[in-house]
C-alpha cells in the first residue's frame, strides 16, 4: 500500500476529490480541512499518520500548510492502484504537489493484498504430531533410529557384502577382471579398427586432400574473389 497525499487551494476541491476517490473504491481516504481543524491542525495529521493514509515523513509539510489555509487529501493506496489515485487528485485540482512528494511503497507483499490473500495464516494444520506409546515401527521390532548402518540386514542375519569362496573369475563366458579394453569384440574376432583395403583419396567425386583452397567454387566454376571493384 502506498500513503499519497495531495494539496488544493480550496476546502471545495479538496472535498471534491475526497468523493470522487470514496467513488472509486479508495475508502481509506481523508479530506483535512482548515475550517475544521483551527488550532488541531498538528493532531489532526498525527491522528492521520496513525490510520496509516498519511506518510509519517510529511508530517511536519502538512501541518504547516494546514496552518496557512491549504486543504489536504490523503488516501492509502493498495498496490496496483497508486496511479489511479494520483490521476483522481490530480484532475480534482491539486496544487503544489512538489511540496509533498510521495513516499516509496511501503508493503512487503504488495502481490498477497492485490488478491486478498493472508501472508501467514492462522489456520489449523490438518495433520498433527502426538505422543503415542504405539509406533508402526515397534510393531516389527524397528527403531525409529538406529545405531546401525543396515538394521534390516542385521535384523535377519543377512551379510551386506560378502566374500567369494570359490575364487569365481569369469561370468557368463567372461571374465571378471580382464585386460581387454574390447572384450565383447575380442570375444567374437571383431576388429574395433578397421583398416581399408586401398588408400581412401576421393570421395563423391572430390580429392580428400586438395591443393586447391576452393575446390566446390573451381569445380562448379565459380570465382572466390570477384574483381568487379576493381573494374569500377
Amino acid at each position: 500500500m502506498a500513503a499519497i497525499v495531495r494539496i488544493y487551494a480550496t476546502e471545495d476541491a479538496a472535498r471534491n476529490a475526497s468523493a470522487n476517490l470514496a467513488r472509486a473504491g479508495f475508502a481509506d481516504n481523508k479530506a483535512l480541512l482548515p475550517s475544521e481543524l483551527t488550532g488541531r491542525e498538528a493532531n489532526a495529521v498525527r491522528s492521520a499518520v496513525r490510520d496509516g493514509i498519511l506518510p509519517g515523513s510529511n508530517t511536519a509539510v502538512c501541518t504547516r500548510l494546514l496552518q496557512e489555509g491549504r486543504s489536504l487529501v490523503a488516501v492509502d493506496a493498495v498496490f496496483g492502484r497508486g496511479n489511479e489515485a494520483l490521476k483522481i487528485m490530480a484532475d480534482a485540482g491539486a496544487v503544489d504537489t512538489y511540496l509533498v512528494p510521495d513516499p516509496p511503497v511501503r508493503n512487503a507483499a504488495p502481490f498477497s493484498e492485490v488478491f486478498g490473500w493472508p501472508v501467514l495464516s492462522s489456520a489449523k494444520p490438518s495433520t498433527e504430531l502426538v505422543d503415542s506409546k504405539w509406533r508402526f515401527s515397534s510393531l516389527f521390532g524397528l527403531g525409529l533410529l538406529g545405531g546401525g548402518a543396515a538394521p534390516l540386514s542385521s535384523m535377519i542375519a543377512f551379510p551386506t557384502l560378502t566374500g567369494s569362496k570359490s575364487g569365481k573369475r569369469s561370468s557368463m563366458g567372461l571374465p571378471l577382471l580382464m585386460n581387454s579394453a574390447s572384450p565383447l569384440s575380442s570375444m567374437l574376432g571383431l576388429p574395433t579398427v578397421l583398416k581399408p583395403k586401398r588408400p581412401w583419396k576421393r570421395s563423391m567425386g572430390f580429392g580428400m586432400l586438395s591443393d586447391n583452397a576452393t575446390p566446390l567454387s573451381s569445380f562448379i566454376g565459380i570465382s572466390a574473389l570477384s574483381d568487379e571493384s576493381n573494374k569500377k
